[in-house]
């Protein structure tokens, strides 16, 4: 009979906890994050920055745990686009730049390299990257997932704590019958654990790491405009000049 009561009060607390995340609905989905457009160096800086915590030992966890879940997480993601002559030669410097800044690429094609940076070194890579040609465009900006981040904790802890109750119940259960229904609502739950589990360890790399995306336009020699060709004596253009300097690589 206590287990059959046990039961019951938590299935009565899991329905409660399914009501909370049905009210929860007017909250914006998973997959929209707040768009903060950065425009400047300073402004950067001030994205990056987190509130500071206390260096004293003396503190009770809880309000350590409130400042770590108080503290700002950001995605950052930027995009160039390079003029350059050499794709590959280009390439390969985009890449020991990467290498140096502790990144690495994750994927490669003849236009476009996408490369991955300690968020730290965002703003440096990016700065870097558009230095290897002639930069036509280059965009980047800030995703703010706090709140994301921190719906995801809390319902993972309040998973977690049920787990373990169900988990204590199994083992008291008196017949195959309430052992099952337990163990159905078990495997629900550590199913639901590992799901916001893995979302979590999705959005901490995306903050840990920030994506830059380089494009790369060829610029071909009937790109470059006749002027720069333009010899002072009329007679050597005649005898095709401006082709044998264009073919032998002069700009």
């Amino acid at each position: 009979m206590r287990i059959k009561c046990g039961l019951i009060v938590l299935m009565i607390a899991t329905l409660a906890m399914s009501g909370c995340d049905a009210g929860g609905a007017g909250a914006p989905p998973m997959n929209e994050v707040s768009r903060v457009e950065i425009a400047d160096d300073m402004a950067y800086e001030r994205a990056r920055a987190a509130p500071a915590g206390s260096d004293d030992r003396s503190e009770m966890d809880g309000e350590a745990e409130q400042n770590q879940s108080s503290a700002q997480r950001l995605i950052f993601t930027g995009r160039v686009i390079l003029a350059i002559y050499d794709v590959e030669s280009t390439q390969i410097r985009a890449i020991e730049l990467v290498d140096e800044l502790e990144g690495y690429v994750s994927k490669r094609s003849s236009e476009q390299l996408t490369v991955r940076v300690p968020a730290a070194s965002f703003r440096v890579a990016l700065d870097g990257l558009a230095e290897l040609g002639d930069t036509l465009d280059m965009t980047w900006e800030a995703q703010d997932v706090s709140e994301q981040m921190r719906d995801l904790e809390i319902r993972l802890k309040n998973s977690l704590e049920l787990r373990d109750r169900l988990e204590t119940l199994l083992a008291r259960a008196d017949t195959v019958e309430e052992a099952l229904k337990i163990e159905t609502e078990l495997e629900r739950i550590t199913l639901e654990v590992e799901r916001i589990r893995g979302q979590l360890e999705s959005f901490e790399d995306r903050v840990a790491y920030s994506t830059i995306v380089v494009e790369f336009r060829t610029i071909r020699d009937d790109d470059v405009p006749d002027d720069d060709f333009v010899l002072p004596v009329a007679w050597v253009n005649d005898l095709g000049m401006r082709s044998l300097l264009q073919s032998a690589g002069v700009r």
